[in-house]
């Protein structure tokens, strides 16, 4: 297949800049030509429209390419009537800016042109953010992982309105009132006259700023002199999408780029996508109740039992595990978040609150529910026993005399916090599981949390 594109001429390799969003394939024999109506137009071998540039109002005289890499078509009084510095692809260019309401978006792949899951948007309130958006026909974007922060709701003229690649090298926000917003910072970036620049929306979803030596003859590859975010592993969280990653996958940071992993015995859905979503070994199912029933393949995401080595007792039986069912608990404070009982949004955040009580479960080796016939009718619900236990600071009793877990008094009260935070009857208070998987490992802080039934009476 082919691929209508700008490109780097003096650079081996071809370092395309600019590409139109062409939704079907461009074959060979496909041409290009300016039409006065249409202005630039692409059709395939039998003339059928492939793409053609928008909003043209005026006949188009001629088009020119100019050095700086953006390409002019002109009116016929040497107007220009469209380029395309205005309707970038995923690279911004020295001399180009991005307007209110404009954006990049990151390619699929290093050599699939189809649109990706990465969006860089100059907002009309003044921020410049990166998103994701995991399905292209959304209105709507994922997570946020980068805002400028050049939104003044008080004063609009304290606002951004443009994200500027000067023709030193340099980029950043202009504020309306003239102020500029740096996002390079580092001095030891080169010239422009002596260096090609780009910065680029990468298909992994880092805005990176790259430079190339002009003098140089051999093939050293683009530079990198600055990126956003600095740890995209960390900055989407997934509580929208599937992060940074595609579903299932793991994330971690590498010389500045994203290395996606998928758990041990997880597959890929597409080998030759290192990003898209990895698959589990089984079927998933749902229950006749419509609940997935295998929300602990949570348990897989590189966290696994040995995050709670210490805490799991011989005592733990067989049959405790066999147990583990969604169909004969609806209604009660079992693996079931509450939001599926309420008329709220139901989100990602469900199975924070199974693997929640899961977690519990593991840590005190008691099921969620005891059967009040055969079991301990004092603390019926485990739930509101670790919060009584934990609230008055006696969470060594949910261990009873497992001496290995009261060794380390501290990490039991970290995995206990962990545990009641993921409970919260209040879905917005949860963390996201990779926060979760953060603050078992002791990357994240945990702080003391709240009651998670904040109505509920305890005793």
């Amino acid at each position: 297949m082919f691929q209508l594109a700008i490109w780097y001429d003096k650079i081996p390799g071809n370092t395309v800049v600019w590409y139109p969003n062409v939704t079907n394939p461009i074959s060979r024999d496909s041409r290009v030509e300016i039409d006065a109506q249409s202005g630039l137009v692409l059709r395939d071998p039998q003339g059928r429209l492939l793409w053609s540039t928008d909003n043209i109002v005026d006949d188009v005289s001629h088009g020119f390419m100019n050095d700086t890499g953006n390409f002019v078509l002109v009116r016929s009084d040497s107007v220009w009537i469209w380029e395309s510095f205005t309707e970038p692809s995923d690279t911004v260019l020295p001399t180009q800016i991005i307007a209110i309401n404009g954006m990049l978006v990151s390619r699929k792949s290093e050599t699939n042109f189809t649109r990706g899951r990465f969006y860089l948007s100059m907002l009309s309130g003044g921020n410049l953010v990166l998103n994701t958006r995991s399905v292209p026909t959304n209105s709507d974007f994922d997570d946020e992982y980068y805002n400028s922060q050049t939104s003044d709701p008080a004063n609009a003229s304290n606002s951004g309105y443009q994200l500027v690649f000067s023709e030193r090298g340099s980029l950043y926000v202009l504020r309306r009132n003239g102020e500029q917003n740096a996002l390079t910072t580092k001095r030891s970036i080169p010239t422009t006259s002596d260096h090609y620049f780009r910065a680029t929306l990468d298909f992994d979803g880092v805005f990176r700023q790259y430079y190339y030596p002009k003098s140089f003859s051999g093939d050293r590859g683009w530079t990198v002199a600055e990126y956003w975010p600095q740890n995209i592993c960390t900055e989407i969280d997934g509580d929208k999408g599937s992060g940074a990653c595609g579903y299932n996958s793991v994330c971690r940071l590498e010389n500045g780029r994203p290395i996606c992993e998928c758990p041990q015995g997880y597959f890929l859905s597409d080998p030759s996508n290192l990003f898209s979503d990895c698959n589990p070994p089984f079927i998933p199912i749902c229950g006749e109740d419509g609940i997935f029933k295998e929300f602990a393949l949570i348990m897989h995401l590189k966290m696994k039992l040995s995050l709670v080595r210490g805490f799991v007792s011989p005592s733990v039986r067989v049959q405790l595990c066999k147990s583990r069912t969604l169909t004969n608990i609806r209604g009660t404070k079992g693996y079931v978040a509450p939001e599926w009982f309420r008329n709220t949004q139901v989100t990602a955040k469900v199975d924070v609150y199974s693997f929640g009580v899961l977690l519990l479960e593991i840590i005190t080796c008691r099921r969620c529910l005891i059967d009040l016939e055969f079991g301990d009718g004092e603390n019926p619900i485990l739930t509101d026993w670790v919060w009584d236990c934990f609230q008055e600071g006696r969470v060594e009793t949910l261990v009873g005399s497992d001496t290995e877990a009261l060794i380390d008094k501290k990490r039991l009260e970290r995995f206990v916090m962990v545990g009641i935070w993921c409970i919260q009857e209040d879905s917005s208070l949860r963390p996201t599981m990779r926060k979760v998987s953060q603050m078992l490992e002791g990357i994240l802080e945990v702080n003391i949390p709240p009651c998670p039934d904040p109505f509920a009476s305890t005793g």
